[in-house]
């Protein structure tokens, strides 16, 4: 009789041991769903597809972009479409002498 009350204490003690840690799982997960970012932009920010922007790049010439920080990127697609803008304005000063 003493054996089988042994055996129900252990048994016992492992099954709230198992919930202790089945509740102190739920918890963290409860505590890092909760603090999520949220996935709208902040107002006044303005969020950036990387992947469109290197498209945008290999378009334009820009060789490596994979490499590129991100602000570099952004950087050398603004200066490659600002050289096209002055390429066009010479060009129609150009057409509007002849």
């Amino acid at each position: 009789m003493a054996e089988k009350m042994k055996k129900r204490i252990v048994v016992s003690i492992i099954i709230f041991i198992l919930l202790i840690i089945f509740l102190s799982g739920g918890i963290f997960l409860f505590k890092k769903n909760t603090h999520k970012v949220s996935k709208e932009p902040e107002s006044g920010t303005k969020t950036i597809d990387i992947k469109k922007e290197e498209k945008k790049a290999k378009t334009n010439g820009i060789k490596s972009v994979t490499t590129l920080r991100k602000q570099q990127l952004i950087d050398m697609i603004l200066e490659v479409a600002q050289k096209k803008e002055a390429a066009q304005e010479n060009q129609k000063e150009t057409n509007g002498e002849e």
